[in-house]
C-alpha cells in the first residue's frame, strides 16, 4: 500500500532533485537513511528522515488532520582551518530556500510546509577536517480518510 505519508515523502524528495542548488555541489539525496560512510559516499549529502506523525484533529467527515515532522538534513565536509559557520550558514539558508522553492502536490492537492527551526546540529569537537551536519526541521499537514492512510 503506497500511503498519503509516502507520496508526500516522495515528492519531496523529487522537488529536492529538481532543485537548482548553488552552494551545496550535487549532492547524493536519501529518503529515509540517516547512516553514511562518507569513505564511499561523497559529500554533500542530503538526506529526508520523517519523524511520527500526529493527529491534529478528526473531522466530522471521517477524516483527520495529521501532522508530518520532517528533518532535513545535509552532511558537507569541513577542511581542516576552515570556520564552521562560514561553510554551515550558507548550505542551512539553501537547504531552507530548497524546501520552500516547490509546493508539494499530489493529485491536484497541495500540502503546507511549516517551518519548526534548524541549524547546525553538531559543532566540531577537534580541530582538522570534520564532516557537519546541518538541520531544517519541518512539519508537513495533510488529510486523510481515518483508518486508510492511502486516500
Amino acid at each position: 500500500m503506497v500511503t498519503v505519508r509516502h507520496k508526500i515523502i516522495k515528492e519531496l524528495k523529487n522537488n529536492l532533485e529538481g532543485y537548482n542548488w548553488r552552494t551545496l555541489d550535487s549532492p547524493l539525496l536519501y529518503a529515509g537513511r540517516t547512516r553514511f560512510d562518507t569513505e564511499d559516499e561523497p559529500l554533500p549529502i542530503v538526506t529526508i528522515v520523517a519523524g511520527l506523525e500526529y493527529d491534529i484533529e478528526q473531522t466530522a467527515y471521517n477524516t483527520n488532520f495529521r501532522k508530518l515532522p520532517v528533518e532535513i538534513s545535509a552532511l558537507v565536509s569541513l577542511e581542516d582551518g576552515a570556520e564552521t559557520t562560514e561553510i554551515c550558514e550558507p548550505v542551512f539558508g539553501e537547504l531552507e530556500k530548497a524546501v520552500f522553492n516547490k509546493r508539494i502536490e499530489i493529485n491536484e492537492q497541495t500540502f503546507n510546509i511549516y517551518l519548526r527551526g534548524g541549524g547546525i546540529a553538531d559543532y566540531p569537537e577537534q580541530l582538522g577536517s570534520a564532516v557537519l551536519i546541518i538541520t531544517l526541521s519541518v512539519d508537513i499537514h495533510y488529510e486523510t480518510v481515518i483508518g486508510n492512510p492511502s486516500l
